[in-house]
C-alpha cells in the first residue's frame, strides 16, 4: 500500500479538489434543521425542493463552499426513519471548550450522550452529542480552532436566555442584583470587571477596567488612585459611564450617571482589607505617568515597604469613587441580532424621596 502525503496543518493544501459536503438521510427536515442551527449554531445555507423525484435537499454549516465544507440533509418525502447501521461513525466539530459546548447543547434541548473528556488512550478533550436522526456528532476542543480567513467571519449565535419586561424587576438595581449574583454563580470570569468611561477636558472618551467593590441604592463603587487619568477626567467632568459583559451568559450592562467621591472612613475600611501589597502598590505606583523602566515601581515599592512596614496608611491621592446612576441599560444576545434591550431612567424623585424608573425597551 501507498503511505498518502501528510500536508502539515500549517501549509495550505494546493490540491484542485476540495471537501465539499457529507449527505445525511433525515426522517423530518424542519426537525433536523432546527437541531443544527438552533442547537449546534450553523445556518441554513440554501434548500430546494425536487417535486419530480420527491425529495428536498438543505443545506448547513458555518459557511459557504469552497472555506466550509458543509452539511447536506435530504429528507425523501414520505420517509420518516433509516436504519443507520455499523459502517457510520460520525461528523467532527472542533470546538474552543467542549464542556461550555455541551452545556450550551443541552441548554438548547440537544441530547449529549458522551461529556467533556479526555479521549482514551489520549489527552484531547472530547465529547459526542447525537441528532434528532441518531447521528453522532463529535466535539473536539481546540483552543485554537477556526483558522480566520477575515474577522468579518467571526461571530456567533446568541441564544442563553431572553430577558422581557413580565420578567424583569421594576427597579434597575434589583434587576442587576440579579444578574450579578447569577454572574457570580455561573463562575464567569471575573464577573466584578467592569468598564469605566470618562471625557477629558479635550472631550476625547477614554475607558479602562476596574472592579466593582460595593453596590448599593446609593450607587456602584470602586477604588483607585484620585490622580490617575481618570481621576483628572472626573475632577473635570463628573459624568461617567459604566458596562458590564458577562460574554459567557451573553449579557452587558450599562450603567450612567454621576461621580463623586466616598467619604475618606469609607475609603479608609476598604483599604485596610486589601492585601499588604496591594496597599504598599498603592503608594509606590504615580497612576498614570510616565517612568523609566519597570525598576523605579520595584524601587519605589521595596522604599514604601520599608517605611511602613506590615501597617501602610492609605495614601491621600487614593480612595473610592461612586457613580449614581441616573441610567440603566441591560441587554441579552438573542438569536439572528435581535437581541432584548431595556432601559430605566430616572425620573424626579417623589415627595417622599422614592425613585421613580420608567423602564422602556429599545430596539437592538
Amino acid at each position: 500500500m501507498t503511505e498518502a502525503a501528510i500536508i502539515p496543518e500549517t501549509k495550505p493544501s494546493t490540491h484542485p479538489m476540495r471537501l465539499l459536503h457529507t449527505m445525511l438521510r433525515v426522517g423530518d427536515l424542519q426537525r433536523s434543521i432546527d437541531f443544527y442551527t438552533q442547537v449546534l449554531g450553523m445556518t441554513l445555507l440554501r434548500q430546494s425542493d425536487n417535486p419530480q423525484y420527491r425529495y428536498t435537499l438543505a443545506f448547513v454549516g458555518y459557511g459557504h463552499n469552497p472555506e466550509h465544507a458543509e452539511l447536506e440533509l435530504t429528507y425523501n418525502w414520505g420517509v420518516d426513519h433509516y436504519e443507520l447501521g455499523t459502517a457510520y461513525g460520525h461528523i467532527a466539530l472542533a470546538v474552543p471548550d467542549a464542556k461550555a459546548a455541551c452545556d450550551s447543547i443541552r441548554a438548547a434541548g440537544g441530547q449529549v450522550t458522551r461529556e467533556a473528556g479526555p479521549v482514551q488512550g489520549g489527552s484531547t478533550v472530547i465529547a459526542f452529542v447525537t441528532d434528532p436522526d441518531g447521528y453522532k456528532v463529535e466535539l473536539i476542543e481546540r483552543r485554537e480552532s477556526g483558522r480566520m480567513t477575515s474577522i468579518a467571519d467571526l461571530r456567533k449565535s446568541y441564544e442563553r436566555a431572553e430577558l422581557n419586561e413580565d420578567a424583569s424587576h421594576a427597579d434597575p438595581l434589583q434587576q442587576f442584583g440579579q444578574w450579578f449574583g447569577e454572574a457570580i454563580a455561573s463562575q464567569v470570569s471575573e464577573p466584578n470587571a467592569m468598564t469605566l468611561a470618562t471625557v477629558g477636558s479635550n472631550l476625547r472618551p477614554s475607558t479602562r477596567v476596574v472592579l466593582i467593590k460595593d453596590y448599593d441604592e446609593h450607587g456602584i463603587v470602586w477604588y483607585t488612585n484620585y490622580e490617575s487619568r481618570k481621576g483628572q477626567e472626573l475632577a473635570g467632568n463628573p459624568y461617567a459611564a459604566l458596562q458590564f459583559h458577562w460574554v459567557e451568559l451573553e449579557r452587558v450592562v450599562r450603567i450612567e450617571g454621576l461621580v463623586e467621591k466616598v467619604d475618606a472612613a469609607q475609603s479608609d475600611d476598604y483599604f485596610r482589607t486589601r492585601p499588604l501589597d496591594s496597599r504598599i502598590g498603592a503608594w509606590a505606583s504615580p497612576q498614570s505617568q510616565v517612568i523609566s523602566g519597570r525598576g523605579v515601581l520595584i524601587a519605589s515599592a521595596a522604599r514604601y515597604g520599608a517605611q511602613f512596614l506590615l501597617n501602610p496608611p492609605r495614601p491621600p491621592h487614593w480612595g473610592g469613587y461612586r457613580l449614581k446612576p441616573d441610567h440603566w441599560q441591560f441587554w441579552q444576545g438573542r438569536k439572528s441580532r435581535l437581541h432584548d434591550r431595556l432601559r430605566y431612567t430616572l425620573q424626579t424623585a417623589t415627595a417622599d424621596h422614592e425613585k421613580q424608573w420608567i423602564r422602556e425597551r429599545l430596539a437592538p
